[in-house]
Order: structure tokens, then C-alpha cells, then sequence
């Protein structure tokens, strides 16, 4: 074929498929790892369908250009000369999801340098442009329509840093399942149980608080015979000393926990790898305009539907090096155990990034970038 246009069915609650064809489609299509949403097996099969230079252009969910997607973003990357991306938002009625249009041409040799026009309404110029190859060199193979080449430099130098998943083992909280209703309390059960925190209100930058609700800890409470079903981790993952961190949002917001509470799936916990780890100067780490600066980079979702952290963002952030590390953590946790009493003190947040910073060895340049974060705080 010389052209493949179309709007391809999205979603998967609408296909319902036996275990046999989900195992043949699976076994058919490259692209039918994961989710098998049908709009990426359509992108696979057009691009079997077209002759070399021959053009597609599809319209499909945005949820292509960061989620857990990466056999179908590399599928394209390697079997497409990528044109133009049209980033529309909400545009179809009755549809609660973003959208896009997706232009290429069918090449069995793309140009890494080739450059790919990014557009957020139809017709006029394009706001931006990228080139192929950065797509390829992203974690995931992303479609990063939102990076631009000072971003990159800087992201660039700070993906050569340790990680924090070096430092943390990190964990989602407790899965309610399908019994939510008697698994969370409002008053306390009697037996075995916990301190809850389900994270509406609760979890602040700097500050976690308890609103009174519980979890029941009963080992016979979820019937599993009876088809209930629930994840509430390791007991140690809460009753240790952790740090918090808030789930949705386009923020990092985090706070330590020293109570020993239980926490709901809105948040993870981190809990040190080492006893002598300072859970003070990590949290700085996390409530510091660098990360979130990091986060949006990686996953530049501001003000659409979706943001949201998860497991893999937060192993991905940087820490600095062992040597700046040593000399400067100590300072760090000071800021933050001030913060801690006073989290809407501006004086103390200036003072914690400029110290993040210089652990990181931010020039200027890099400083004035990842403090427009900064001036966006919530006051």
C-alpha cells in the first residue's frame, strides 16, 4: 500500500478475548506485549501493509507516547520516518483521554537526525521540532514531545549519576482489592491492626499526618474461597522507619514516616538498603525542585490527565556523587528537619534548592531551568 490513514479502535474494555487468541495475537504481533489494546496492533499492521515511502498517518490515545508502550514506540522508530506529531487533548466528546495524530513514512532505514515536527493544534507552524534519535536514547524508547536541547544536555549528565533505587528498596502501598470497605476503618477494630493513612489531605510536602482511620489486620479478614482478594505488602515495609511519596500528581511530594504507619496505594514507601542511610537528607533529595524538575522531564504530563509517579521515576532519580554526597548530606538534613516544622517557609525551600544544586554541580545556566519549577510552588 502507498497510504494507511485511519482512527483505530483504542481500549481494551470493549474486546473481550479467550485465552487462545489472546495467546495467538500475543504470538502474531511484536507489539502484543502488555496490554493488548488494539490501536497498537493496527500501528504493527500497517506498517506490514506499506510499501517502502509509503505514508500512515493514525489517530490513537496519547497514552503511546509514555506509558508502557515501548515495543510498539520501537516498532516505529525502527520501521518509520517519523513527520509530525499533533498533540490535540481531549478532543473527541464522551472520550477521557488525550489524543493524538501520528504522521511517518514507511523506511527501512530511518535518519536519526531527521527532525520531527511537533504541533499542538491542527493546521499552522509547528511549536517545536526533535530529533529521531533522542526518542531512541530515552528510557523506554519515549516519545518526549516536551524536551528541549537544554533539557536534554542536563538530563543527559544526570542520567551518568548513581540512582536512587541504589539507596531504597520502594514499594507500593496496601491494595484494597475487593474489600476495601471492611479492610479500611473510620473506627478501630478490635484484634490485630494498624494506623492508616490513605493520602487525602494526609501526605504534604515534609508532613504526614494520621486523620484517625485504621486497617484490619485480622489474618482470616479477606476470604480468599471466596474470591476476595488484597495486597497489603510486608508488615515490615510500614512499621519501619520509610519515607512517603505521594503517587499522582505532576510533584514529587514526600514526607518521613518515624510512626510506623500503613499507607494505601496512593503512596510507595522507601525504606533504606542501609541502617545508617539519613532518611532527613533524602527527603531533601525529593522535596527539592531538581526532582520534580526530573519527573516532569521524564514525564512531562503538567496540567493533563494522568500524571503520575511510579516505581520506576523514583529508582531513576539521580543522587550525587559519593564525594559531594558525603560532604554536603549533613547540611541538607538540616534544611529539611526545618522544613519539616515550617514546610511553607520560602527562605528555607530557596536555601535547600541552591544546597541541591551545589551537590549536583549546577551551573547557572542549569540553576535558572530548574527554578521556573521553583517559582510554580503552591503558596
Amino acid at each position: 500500500l502507498s497510504a494507511v490513514i485511519g482512527n483505530p479502535p483504542w481500549g481494551q474494555m470493549g474486546f473481550v478475548h479467550g485465552k487462545q487468541a489472546r495467546q495467538a495475537l500475543r504470538k502474531r504481533f511484536r507489539t502484543g506485549d502488555g496490554p493488548l489494546d488494539p490501536y497498537k496492533l493496527f500501528i504493527e499492521r500497517a506498517h506490514e501493509l506499506l510499501a517502502e515511502g509509503g505514508r500512515w498517518g493514525l489517530v490513537v490515545p496519547d497514552i503511546l507516547l509514555l506509558k508502557s508502550y515501548e515495543s510498539t514506540r520501537r516498532l516505529i522508530l525502527e520501521q518509520s520516518q517519523l513527520e509530525r506529531f499533533v498533540h490535540l487533548g481531549r478532543e473527541f466528546e464522551g472520550a477521557n483521554i488525550d489524543t493524538l495524530i501520528v504522521v511517518g513514512t514507511r523506511s527501512r532505514a530511518p535518519d536519526d537526525d531527521g527532525e520531527v515536527e511537533i504541533h499542538e493544534h491542527l493546521g499552522g507552524v509547528a511549536a517545536r521540532r526533535q530529533r529521531q534519535g533522542v526518542f531512541a536514547e530515552l528510557p523506554a524508547a519515549k516519545f518526549n514531545l516536551y524536551l528541549d536541547d537544554h533539557s536534554l544536555r542536563l538530563y543527559r549528565r544526570l542520567r551518568q549519576l548513581p540512582r536512587l533505587g541504589q539507596h531504597f528498596e520502594i514499594h507500593e502501598g496496601v491494595h484494597s482489592g475487593n474489600v476495601r470497605r471492611k479492610l479500611f476503618c473510620d473506627r478501630e477494630p478490635e484484634g490485630a491492626r494498624a494506623r492508616l493513612v490513605l493520602g487525602r489531605g494526609e501526605l504534604e510536602p515534609f508532613r504526614l499526618s494520621w486523620a484517625g482511620r485504621w486497617i484490619d489486620l485480622a489474618p482470616d479478614l479477606v476470604d480468599r474461597a471466596a474470591g476476595e482478594y488484597a495486597n497489603l505488602g510486608r508488615p515490615h515495609w510500614h512499621r519501619d522507619p520509610k519515607l512517603v511519596v505521594r503517587r499522582t500528581g505532576d510533584r514529587v511530594v514526600a514526607a518521613r514516616d518515624p510512626d510506623g504507619y500503613y499507607v494505601s496505594n496512593n503512596m510507595f514507601v522507601l525504606l533504606p538498603r542501609a541502617r545508617q542511610t539519613s532518611l532527613l537528607s533524602y527527603l531533601g533529595l525529593l522535596q527539592s525542585s531538581l526532582y520534580t524538575w526530573y519527573f516532569r522531564t521524564e514525564q512531562p504530563r503538567v496540567g493533563r490527565l494522568f500524571a503520575e509517579l511510579k516505581i520506576v521515576h523514583l529508582r531513576d532519580f539521580p543522587v550525587p556523587k559519593d564525594g559531594a554526597w558525603l560532604a554536603g548530606h549533613a547540611h541538607l538534613a538540616e534544611l529539611t528537619r526545618a522544613l519539616e516544622t515550617q514546610p511553607g517557609d520560602h527562605q528555607l525551600l530557596e536555601e535547600l534548592d541552591q544546597w541541591v544544586y551545589r551537590l549536583f554541580e549546577l551551573d547557572d545556566a542549569e540553576r535558572q531551568l530548574v527554578g521556573s519549577i521553583a517559582a510554580h510552588r503552591p503558596r
